[in-house]
């Protein structure tokens, strides 16, 4: 990660259920000094209960309706966020 941290690239290192990836991200956004990212752990790490449920609740909805049959609108939002999320990347170069 070295002394710039990326916000976006950090959301994804601390998806990573190595506590010693997420501890590198946690120190690379500390020596960055990106605020808004700061507050974005403080987020996580104050809603980790929450966010692990969602996470499980979404892994078995999924593993139960691959493809969000029952739940159309489900899927246009999660379409629409990778729609976003990719257009986004694509503008970074």
């Amino acid at each position: 990660l070295g002394g710039h941290a990326d916000p976006a690239l950090l959301r994804e290192v601390l998806r990573d259920p190595d506590v010693e990836t997420q501890q590198k991200a946690i120190d690379a956004v500390v020596r960055a000094n990106h605020p808004d990212t700061m507050q974005h752990l403080v987020r996580v790490l104050r809603d980790e209960e929450t966010i692990v449920a969602a996470r499980h609740d979404a892994t078995a909805l999924v593993s139960a309706d691959p493809g969000l049959s029952a739940h159309p609108a489900l899927a246009q939002a999660l379409a629409d966020l990778l729609d976003a999320e990719q257009e986004a990347y694509l503008e970074r170069g």
